[in-house]
């Protein structure tokens, strides 16, 4: 995030780090950048497959890791407050709660 940074705001015609934090309001540079360009669902499964490879999860835990990929790639981000509502509480009331 840090060569990011030093890439986009040049301090001059770009800018500065700073005046990014003012008219965004603090926002982090990677939340709002994947805000704007989605999540790659390939890579993302990828690495959901290695991590199902590590241990044993049943379905309702498996369609909940697939529900987040799926939101992440439509948004770009998720805020945690959502995670015990729509469509992740679908296997179970409670969410990620249960």
């Amino acid at each position: 995030i840090k060569e990011l940074e030093r890439i986009l705001f040049d301090g001059g015609e770009r800018g500065t780090y700073e005046h990014y934090q003012k008219v965004y309001d603090g926002e982090p540079l990677g939340k709002f950048i994947r805000g704007i360009v989605g999540l790659d669902i390939e890579v993302a499964q990828e690495h959901f497959s290695e991590f199902l490879n590590q241990g044993t999860f049943n379905a309702n835990q498996i369609k909940f890791i697939d529900t987040i990929i799926q939101y992440l790639n439509q948004n770009g981000t998720i805020d945690k407050n959502l995670l015990d509502k729509p469509p992740f509480d679908d296997a179970h009331e409670e969410g990620i709660l249960k």
